[in-house]
């Protein structure tokens, strides 16, 4: 009877020395396994809550900047990774030249409002460009050198774009087509004038009463308009953010295969 109330009181003190030796001994320890499982399983779903909560909200970003950057006009093609070279205009010119619009967010023809072009010589650029219309309106596509013949001269000029600013709707891209040197129109040899004056002072743009030819307009502010702060874009960069995806460099594009008649 020693030997057993020895064992039992020893058995108490191992389960924990704070207990009165007479209270009743309470068999396993499974509340407090239960109670460290509890936590664990809550730190757990904390865990992955927070997890989810991230991922959630890294996808909220994700979307946001691509928002952002489709309502910015941000092109798909970068700037990077176009060598334009390879859309440098190859085929023999022909016919007179005229300025043409190019309906991006970037490129138009100047109208009626004020503008100033940037006299820096790197800021612009020849290139080989296939114009295309439906219905009312118009865009242009970069052309490639070795598709250039494909489409033929009668699709693809050599245009030279310019970097410019509206007095009231900020930085544009003005192509103006290079013509055939034998055969200049009035059209023609005015915008390029125009486009030569407008370096050094705010100019406004329109045809003629007659209609044979663009004249200008200059401003007549007092104090005189002072210069636009010129872009540090690169020239690149801004073509390419312009046209986006509208490039023909290969003999599979959708346009080429609608001009044979595959599509």
């Amino acid at each position: 009877m020693a030997t057993s109330r020895k064992t039992e009181t020893e058995l108490k003190i191992v389960v924990g020395s704070t207990m009165p030796a007479d209270q009743p001994i309470e068999t396993g320890s499974a509340p407090q396994a239960k109670s460290r499982n509890g936590a664990d399983d809550a730190t757990a779903a904390q865990t992955e809550t927070s997890t989810e909560a991230a991922k959630t909200e890294m996808e909220a970003t994700k979307t946001e900047t691509s928002t952002e950057a489709l309502k910015a006009g941000i092109s798909s093609t970068e700037a990077a990774t176009i060598d334009f070279d390879d859309y440098a205009y190859v085929l023999a010119d022909d016919g007179p030249g005229e300025l043409v619009e190019v309906s991006t967010r970037l490129m138009k023809k100047p109208g009626e409002e004020y503008f100033f072009v940037d006299p820096r010589p790197e800021m612009r650029k020849r290139m080989a460009l296939c114009e295309v219309k439906a219905g009312y309106s118009t865009e242009f596509y970069g052309v490639r050198r070795h598709v250039q013949e494909e489409l033929g001269r009668r699709k693809v000029h050599l245009y030279e774009i310019r970097v410019c600013y509206g007095r009231d709707t900020g930085l544009f891209l003005w192509a103006l087509r290079v013509a055939n040197p034998i055969f200049v129109s009035e059209w023609h040899r005015t915008q390029w004038k125009i486009a030569d004056e407008a370096q050094q002072a705010w100019l406004a743009m329109e045809p003629n009463e007659a209609r044979t030819a663009y004249a200008m307009r200059t401003s007549r502010a007092n104090p005189p308009w002072k210069p636009p702060t010129l872009t540090k874009r690169p020239i690149d960069e801004l073509i390419a953010d312009a046209l986006g995806d509208r490039w023909i460099d290969d003999i599979n594009h959708v346009l080429l295969k609608q001009r044979r008649g595959e599509i």
